[in-house]
């Protein structure tokens, strides 16, 4: 699945800049509600397509605010990095000229 390459990414970075470089391996502790790679994704897409706060959001999958705050951020990423690896993932978001919404047409458009 290449969602789990893109998760796996963002663990390998060290999840933020926040915290320190790891000790141990990965893998040990306590395990996470959202303990498969499915669950992850269905998670961060719900998120996204219904964007409920994060105490709705908390509520709905049994997490805590600052849990559903840190997944979803987390898995943002990981899906960010999913979608430019497969090349899938808009370059420009941002139009600020006539010629710009021009060309991005003719391109989706096939002219």
């Amino acid at each position: 699945m290449h969602f789990a390459q893109g998760y796996e990414q963002v663990l390998d970075s060290g999840f933020d800049s926040i915290n320190k470089p790891r000790k141990r391996k990965a893998g040990g502790g306590r395990k996470g509600i959202l303990s498969s790679v499915e669950a992850k994704l269905f998670f961060i897409l719900y998120y996204l397509k219904v964007y409920p706060t994060f105490d709705v959001l908390a509520t709905n999958f049994g997490l805590s605010r600052s849990k559903a705050c840190e997944n979803a951020h987390k898995l943002a990423l990981a899906l960010e990095l999913t979608l430019q690896s497969l090349g899938v993932l808009p370059t420009s978001r941002e139009i600020t000229s006539l010629e710009q919404m021009q060309v991005s047409h003719e391109v989706a458009i096939g002219v």
